[in-house]
């Protein structure tokens, strides 16, 4: 689940928004610092709300359910052709993105003996190295689609995909409950 993100989201975020200000809104510098701090807003307010649900028992269906609802904002955010509905899309996938990291991170911390959790973190931040990867298909793909909207809605779709498969076919993670990961770790 960690590698969704650097793969098919933070390329929108990346690479995508100065195409978006430019060739969908029209606009230049002042444009792509709304797009950028829209995510930026959504990601804060996502934080602060993760800050306050220690009492929210299933993880890992509130991760599933943030991916899912991550990428339907960010197809959502690809149809629109006005940046005042555009800035509460993007806001929106920064809210999910913060809910999904912090969750995921949080499972994944929660799950692995401690012996291994030197290592399974150091491989966990292997994921930056695949989003200059991530970023590559982005570009190509808004290049060969006409456009950053079609890449967007193909790499949402992915990654919605990618939460629904996962829901469907692991009850491990949709059951995943806080306090028995909390009851099963070592003192």
């Amino acid at each position: 689940m960690g590698f969704v993100l650097p793969l098919f989201i933070i390329p929108i975020y990346n690479v995508l928004p100065p195409i978006y200000a430019a060739e969908v809104f029209h606009g230049g510098p002042e444009v792509l610092g709304f797009l950028l701090s829209s995510v930026g807003i959504g990601g804060i307010a996502g934080g602060i709300f993760v800050a306050f649900m220690n009492r929210v028992e299933r993880r890992g269906l509130l991760q599933l359910v943030s991916l899912f609802l991550l990428s339907l904002s960010l197809i959502g955010f690809a149809y629109t052709t006005t940046l005042s509905l555009a800035l509460p899309l993007l806001a929106l996938s920064g809210f999910f993105e913060m809910i999904f990291l912090t969750t995921n991170q949080t499972l994944l911390q929660l799950s692995i003996p401690d012996d291994l959790r030197g290592r399974v973190t150091s491989i966990v931040n292997l994921n930056a190295a695949l989003m200059p990867l991530g970023g590559l298909v982005a570009g190509t793909g808004s290049d060969l689609f006409g456009g950053p909207k079609m890449i967007t809605i193909i790499l949402g779709t992915i990654t919605a995909g990618i939460a629904l498969i996962v829901f469907f076919s692991s009850p491990v993670i949709r059951n995943y409950r806080l306090s028995q990961a909390i009851e099963s770790t070592p003192d």
